[in-house]
């Protein structure tokens, strides 16, 4: 595997759990740790980026099956409370 395979199975998982999730493509952005803020008192999830490194499309549909059954166990848990 290469740089390019990681990435994009990271884009992939950051389409999964996103708000994107239902549709067929999404757009990931890409930054480095330092380059990643958070606001205060931002909504959960919402950063704000000093620079960018790029963007590559994530497929929320090519994640392991793992993630998807640990997603529906975690949906089934908030509809019980």
């Amino acid at each position: 595997k290469n740089w390019g395979d990681a990435i994009k199975f990271a884009a992939n998982l950051a389409a999964f759990y996103s708000d994107s999730r239902t549709e067929r493509k999404a757009e990931v952005t890409m930054a480095l740790p330092k380059h990643i803020l958070k606001p205060r008192l931002a909504p959960l999830g919402a950063v704000k980026l000093r620079e960018e490194e790029g963007s590559v499309i994530g497929d929320p549909f090519r994640v392991p099956e793992e993630c998807k059954e640990k997603r529906k166990e975690g949906e089934k848990q908030i509809e019980k409370w």
